[in-house]
């Protein structure tokens, strides 16, 4: 039996460097994604901008947790960046980066994950809490990460 959860997150990055040089270094996904995201092993190309992310396994209380996700990517040149989920992987990852001109350059940050995790009913509970836990701890240090590339 497997028990659905979904991870919202959401934060707002302000950069003094300019919009275009901002978008430049997130639209080369391979590389801007793999740099920042703890435990992503890489971001494979599928073809049709649909990218297969694969995590390293997270183990908890004798569960394995392959993270694995399908999106694909729609460009707005230096508006936004969406990864759409498609079929394939373990899941859904949903994310949206929006970039908006300031004095530098403002990042909203949103993301979606719905997941399947294979744990007995009577445990979701306990799983949920500690699988939201570890997740929205992965997306803070990403945003921390993201944080510290355009500290200056």
């Amino acid at each position: 039996m497997a028990v659905t959860i979904e991870i919202p997150y959401h934060t707002i990055w302000n950069f003094d460097q300019k919009r275009s040089a901002v978008f430049a270094y997130f639209s080369k996904l391979e590389t801007a994604l793999t740099a920042h995201f703890p435990g992503l092993d890489r971001v494979k190309p599928l073809g049709n901008d649909v990218y297969l992310w694969e995590f390293e396994p997270l183990e908890y209380s004798g569960y394995k947790l392959d993270f694995r996700f399908n999106t694909q990517f729609k460009t707005k040149p230096e508006e936004s960046i969406e990864a759409v989920p498609t079929s394939g992987g373990m899941g859904k990852l949903a994310c949206t980066w929006t970039f908006k001109e300031t004095h530098g350059c403002q990042v909203e940050f949103r993301a979606k994950l719905a997941v399947d995790l294979p744990v007995p009913g009577l445990l979701k509970s306990m799983v949920s809490g500690v699988a939201t836990k570890e997740i929205t701890k992965l997306f803070e240090r990403y945003s921390a990460s993201v944080t510290q590339k355009f500290k200056t």
